[in-house]
């Protein structure tokens, strides 16, 4: 190994193993500073020659454990291996109360589940303390004491520490919890503003503006223009609560063909004849989101065909399951020449824009304008298996196996977020 690569390999070794933080840094640099006064203290105080004192194994001890703060594998290490050292090469090293710091080291390290290090560590200094000793007896209640106290210690540190960030893992699951839950009340709200209350007034503005044209008294028609734009400016205000966030549906089970027969029901009002080429056991046909989808484009699409559609006239809806389970829907109606811009003050393109969007993420694309006077819409939603599909996939074709496939990732979550 060249010197650069030792170097690179030793810098790795220091910057990859854990670091301590500014408690643990506190501790130990006030512990070592503490520990080295006592001992320097002790020396002079019992009467013995200063200048027979070693002061550099005590600086050294000091200076270690004080690293353990900031690097602890590396601190705690050099800790061990200068202690014992000192221990055992011959001189007045001083070492007395330096020694309580291996049972802050063993603290240390059982609070970060170093289990065996903090064994090896501690027999690294105790040996030497039993060999060079005096007082078996008093080493080994000095063993035992301070086990006692670094043991529990550490396994404390190390329950709180599991507890705290247990706690934050909470705080941060909470916190995704409750902004989820607000997303899925403010796109419920504005669902129920789209398919209810704006919905409703599109149909107030589309009566009003046909009653203007029927009647020949100028005072009524300015009366019921008056009316409609008052039902515009409700609409601007719905939107301005929509805001920008995407429309679901919330009731992705709800079968097509009952969908198609409440939007034929409405077309009815203005004597407008949608017809409608669906395939048989439609529902089976597609999964869950794709049925969530298609629903979303009739509802959209027959609400455009009420805005715009020639009174009297006839839509066409065709809906097509392809072979590799892609659900093609198409929509085809007369504009009326006299109605508003498809772009404009009625739609504002907010449902449009927001079935794009939702197709684009299921995969799908979502196409309209208009063509010599006649509107079209299509949607392609490819089809998205679900776990039982995946467990036990099945043809398109074979409507008859129970499978549930229409089971989808999330569940009810996943479709009221769709």
């Amino acid at each position: 190994m060249t010197r650069i690569g030792l170097l690179a390999r030793v810098r790795g070794i220091f910057l990859d193993q854990p670091k301590g933080g500014q408690t643990r840094r506190i501790v130990f640099g006030g512990l070592a500073a503490l520990l080295l006064v006592l001992d320097v203290l002790s020396w002079y105080t019992t009467g013995r020659n200063p200048d027979t004192l070693d002061v550099e194994p005590l600086v050294a001890t000091s200076l270690a454990l004080a690293l353990t703060g900031w690097l602890p594998a590396t601190g705690g290490a050099l800790y061990a291996t200068v202690t014992a050292l000192g221990l055992l090469v011959p001189g007045s090293s001083g070492m007395v109360f330096s020694l309580v710091g291996i049972f802050a080291v063993v603290a240390e390290w059982v609070s970060r589940k170093w289990y065996l290090q903090a064994a090896v560590a501690l027999a690294l200094v105790q040996a030497p303390q039993f060999i060079v000793g005096d007082n078996a007896l008093a080493d080994l209640f000095g063993l035992l004491m301070g086990l006692a106290v670094a043991i529990p210690l550490g396994f404390g540190v190390q329950w709180g520490e599991e507890r705290e960030g247990a706690l934050l893992q909470e705080v941060k699951v909470s916190q995704v919890a409750a902004e989820s839950a607000a997303a899925l009340v403010r796109r419920d709200l504005n669902l129920a503003l789209h398919d209810t209350v704006a919905q409703d007034l599109v149909r107030i503005i589309v009566a009003g503006q046909s009653s203007a044209r029927r009647t020949t008294d100028p005072q009524t028609a300015e009366e019921v223009q008056e009316l409609s734009e008052l039902a515009r400016d409700a609409m601007r205000h719905v939107r301005a609560l929509m805001g920008d966030v995407g429309v679901g549906h919330t009731d992705p089970v709800q079968p097509l063909a009952d969908i198609l027969a409440t939007c034929q029901a409405m077309l009815a009002g203005r004597a407008i004849t949608l017809n409608s080429d669906l395939p048989e056991d439609v529902d089976k046909s597609c999964s869950l989101r794709q049925r969530s989808v298609l629903g979303l484009v009739l509802r959209e699409g027959t609400t455009n065909i009420l805005k715009y559609a020639r009174v009297g006239s006839t839509a066409h809806l065709s809906l097509e399951i392809l072979g590799d389970g892609t659900a093609e829907i198409t929509l085809a109606n007369l504009i009326d020449p006299a109605a508003e811009d498809t772009r404009g003050a009625l739609s504002g393109g907010y449902g449009l824009d927001s079935l794009t969007e939702r197709a684009a993420r299921e995969g799908g694309s979502l196409h309209f304008g208009s063509n010599g006077g006649t509107w079209l819409l299509s949607v392609s939603i490819p089809r998205t298996p679900g776990p039982a599909e995946k467990r036990h996939p099945r043809s398109v074709a074979d409507p008859e196996d129970p499978t549930p496939a229409d089971v989808e990732p999330g569940g009810v979550e996943g479709a009221a977020q769709a």
